[in-house]
């Protein structure tokens, strides 16, 4: 399972480089990359724990709302401002993530294909977990339609695999 895809994303970072052009800052690179994401894998596992703690409760759990600052794409208060005010809407940010629901599968919405107009410069990426085609939640990531698609569609992808198999496992 994990060791698999952390062998397939070496496979594919070092695929066709020489020993030579393997580098102590390129190995830096990847242990930097690998950590990122699992932060991101953390955040999710703390968000859904609490989320189990009350059960059958609909709630949006969020977490690492911060990070965004770190973009340039961010920089200007105003943008901020209404994203976080967003953030605080609990209802809208539902409808926003039922949208999805119904896929079975990762979901991409870049820019204007984002239903609300507060994120049309993000891109949300969304999936649901479930227990015998009975969706449970969804999770998603919320950044600049700059991100790297497939490092965070890889990280969804991992966590929802990893959460219908805990929860089949616990029934």
């Amino acid at each position: 399972g994990e060791l698999h895809q952390v062998v397939n994303y070496l496979n594919h970072k070092l695929n066709g480089l020489t020993i030579d052009q393997v580098t102590a800052s390129l190995i830096n690179e990847l242990k930097r990359d690998l950590f990122r994401r699992l932060e991101i894998l953390e955040q999710a596992f703390l968000l859904l724990e609490e989320s189990l703690k009350e059960e059958e409760q609909v709630g949006v759990y969020l977490g690492g709302t911060t990070n965004i600052l770190n973009q340039p794409e961010f920089k200007d208060v105003e943008k901020v401002r209404r994203l976080f005010s967003l953030f605080e809407q609990e209802t809208l940010l539902s409808k926003l993530l039922e949208k999805s629901s119904d896929a079975h599968q990762v979901v991409v919405n870049i820019g204007q294909e984002n239903m609300l107009q507060d994120i049309h410069e993000c891109t949300l990426v969304t999936a649901t977990y479930s227990i015998q085609d009975k969706t449970l939640g969804t999770v998603g990531i919320l950044g600049p339609t700059r991100m790297e698609y497939s490092r965070v569609i890889g990280i969804i992808s991992y966590l929802v695999d990893y959460l219908n198999l805990i929860l089949s496992a616990s029934k």
